[in-house]
């Protein structure tokens, strides 16, 4: 299998995080801070695909040029970098800086895409996932791919490896797996890039071999890429049509990806969610908004069944606290919450919640396994269950591979809800999955052991 759509628009998102500052068409050097600014919260990447060429002028090694000016954008797609805090999943994706968010309709539903990295002394990609009211896909990377080796320069090169571990649940089924992944990397070119609309750049170019196997070490896919970034944050994406093609020149490849960034306005209004508390029917959120002056704050409100709606315009009191109260939620139900600020010059900074409403001291309508807690944990932790009639409950923990580590419950039990705590001393660290069945049900929740 080759890497998916989504992983390639992923690769062209972490493409897009460059800040290039020098001369023009000088050797480059990428820092982290340059990533950091082009992650930054409320930027925008539209990438598009140019599915009318066969062949590329991908320059060659060392100083060189490349003109991409007349690239067909057809059907662009635009994702846009978000607060991890604003993300449903967060938890599952520890120690996340900075996340891309895609939202599509399709075939009456909803998709949204997350793709999550961790920029510290070099950009790691953790892993992405896509979800609808139907499916859930993710992927995580263990440890994660390292992107980009920083600073970037030419005849910068790394190798990064990784385990890429697949959970895919579909009507109540979970699905397990998991390919081993090798990607080499050289910056090996540098020179003037030009773009759709004629704009010239300064730009590097980053050649790619991805290679993966299976559990068993059978061999899988091969992709070589050429990644060529331009100093205003665009990229243009290559994929050789095979291993055979020369390393310049003109080569045979797939469709030809373009990449453009748009930085998001900014705010002199800084958010951060100070509590999220609620109990059966009720929610209360309060969020800080230290800054200039709050001309208007609206409170939205989301579940994964329905679009954002306004719900309310709270009034900051005199320390900057902004409260909300929500007492018209269903319990059992996951609720989003996107607080947005506008200040005096009409520019806005917006921050997103989500929170889980619980059903309350009774029996849940259908069978819930409740996040484990603390979750990463050293040897002990708790699980909150609930059954929605008496019967047969197994709660078992599996590793990455599908293979049962653990029985924490087996045996029958009423109605309602419990906790019960395990001890997860004899098991190695990593990643894991609790998944709790009653009847014909099942929930799964994803655990971690970190010593």
């Amino acid at each position: 299998m080759k890497p998916s759509l989504f992983l390639l628009r992923c690769c062209a998102f972490l493409c897009l995080t460059i800040a290039l500052t020098t001369p023009a068409f000088a050797q480059i050097t990428i820092t982290a801070a340059d990533e950091g600014a082009w992650m930054a919260v409320g930027t925008t990447v539209t990438t598009s695909f140019d599915s009318t060429r066969s062949t590329a002028d991908i320059g060659a090694p060392g100083a060189t040029s490349w003109d991409f000016s007349t690239l067909v954008t057809n059907s662009p797609s635009s994702a846009t970098w978000v607060s991890p805090a604003a993300t449903p999943d967060i938890n599952y994706f520890p120690g996340s800086t900075n996340v891309s968010e895609y939202i599509a309709n399709a075939n009456a539903d909803t998709l949204h895409e997350y793709a999550y990295y961790k920029l510290g002394t070099d950009l790691v990609f953790l892993g992405y996932e896509y979800f609808s009211t139907t499916q859930l896909d993710r992927f995580w990377f263990v440890p994660g791919l390292i992107a980009a080796h920083l600073p970037l320069t030419l005849g910068t090169s790394w190798t990064t490896t990784s385990v890429e571990s697949v959970m895919v649940v579909y009507q109540s089924q979970v699905v397990f797996g998991a390919l081993n992944i090798n990607i080499t990397y050289a910056v090996d070119a540098y020179g003037a890039l030009t773009l759709p609309g004629g704009g010239t750049y300064q730009a590097l170019r980053i050649r790619s071999d991805y290679r993966n196997t299976d559990t068993t070490g059978t061999v899988g896919d091969e992709v070589i890429s050429y990644t060529i970034l331009a100093s205003n944050g665009d990229a243009v994406i290559v994929s050789a049509l095979d291993t055979l093609q020369s390393n310049s020149g003109t080569i045979n490849t797939g469709p030809i990806g373009w990449s453009h960034l748009v930085p998001g306005a900014t705010t002199a209004i800084s958010l951060v969610t100070l509590s999220a508390q609620t109990e059966a029917g009720h929610v209360r959120i309060s969020w800080y908004a230290p800054g200039d002056e709050i001309a208007q704050a609206s409170v939205y409100r989301r579940t994964a069944d329905s679009e954002w709606a306004l719900v309310g315009h709270p009034v900051p009191d005199l320390d900057r606290k902004i409260l909300f109260a929500d007492d018209t939620v269903t319990p059992g139900l996951r609720y989003g919450y996107r607080l947005v600020v506008r200040d005096v010059t009409a520019q806005e900074s917006a921050i997103e919640t989500w929170v889980d409403v619980p059903e309350g001291t009774g029996a849940p309508k259908v069978v819930r396994l409740g996040p484990s807690s603390p979750n990463p944990f050293g040897f002990r932790t708790q699980f909150t269950y609930g059954l929605p009639k008496a019967g047969q409950v197994r709660l078992f923990v599996y590793d990455l591979q599908g293979r049962q580590v653990a029985t924490v419950v087996n045996e029958v039990q009423a109605a309602g809800w419990r906790s019960v705590f395990w001890d997860g001393r004899e098991v190695a660290s990593g990643m894991y999955f609790a998944r709790l069945e009653s009847g014909d049900e099942v929930s799964t929740r994803k655990i971690v052991i970190a010593r």
